[in-house]
């Protein structure tokens, strides 16, 4: 009897066995990286909810983060505040194209279906209103909202994922054109679920708190976004009141035009 084709047919198993315990530990691994920074970056956002908060009295609760709540709770987009969610919108979309526009998940979605940031969206929209309790007030859990669509999901993995921290993009992306295109950082450290506001006041971005990322999306130009960033650091490294700090960061800003007045606060 030929036994070959069985000690084969045995090694093939074998190897299938292994590639799959490889795969699960890549996996775990992975998981467990990003549960890590992610635990991380909660743990600064939990700093920063206790430091920035005004001191007028106003109620309005900053953060550095871009409010995401209009997008899965529809109190937050009633009829009185369309115009103020139109541009969060618009906003969040710039935002996408200045993090991933060089990443070639997006360059190759882009080319084939150039509304998809609109078509993310609106899926993200319509399935939180549909499954509402899947977020739990938790902007991680964006990674469990279903879009539908296999190929939107993909990409919208990719932006929760990221590849690198925020302050590695730069100095990974320097090593080559390879690089640039894979590298990314996770679109969660740029969001968040906890703006509170006065229930009268409309979801502003804090303009002296806002990452140098969404001041590119919010003013369109990276000159800006490095003039309004080196001013902010200049006064905070000053003996100037809070107050004072503000009226002067307010002057730089009111040199520059910006279609999203309505939603900045300064």
């Amino acid at each position: 009897m030929n036994i070959l084709p069985l000690v084969l047919l045995l090694i093939l198993i074998l190897s299938a066995l292994n590639l799959k315990q490889i795969e699960n530990f890549k996996n775990s691994s992975i998981i467990k990286k990003e549960y890590q920074e992610l635990i991380q970056s909660k743990e600064i956002e939990g700093v920063n909810r206790q430091q920035l908060i005004l001191y007028d009295g106003s109620g309005y609760y900053k953060t550095r983060k871009l409010n995401f709540r209009p997008f899965f709770d529809s109190s937050k987009r009633l009829p009185d505040r369309k115009e103020e969610f139109e541009l969060l919108k618009t906003v969040f979309k710039n935002l996408i194209k200045v993090l991933y526009q060089e990443a070639e998940f997006y360059k190759k979605i882009e080319q084939k279906r150039p509304e998809f940031i609109n078509e993310i969206i609106e899926r993200i929209i319509q399935q939180s209103d549909k499954e509402g309790k899947i977020l739990k007030g938790r902007i991680e859990n964006l990674s469990q909202i279903k879009l539908f669509d296999p190929e939107l999901q993909e990409v919208f993995y990719h932006m929760l994922q990221g590849t690198v921290k925020r302050d590695q993009v730069e100095s990974y992306r320097q090593i080559s054109a390879r690089h640039r295109e894979k590298t990314y950082p996770s679109l969660l450290l740029f969001l968040s679920d906890r703006a509170l506001v006065q229930a009268n006041k409309p979801e502003l971005i804090p303009v002296d708190l806002a990452p140098f990322e969404l001041l590119v999306a919010i003013y369109g130009s990276k000159e800006i976004a490095l003039q309004i960033d080196q001013k902010r650091k200049e006064l905070a490294e000053s003996t100037l009141k809070s107050s004072e700090q503000k009226a002067q960061l307010k002057v730089l800003l009111d040199e520059f035009e910006s279609e999203f007045d309505k939603i900045l606060d300064y």
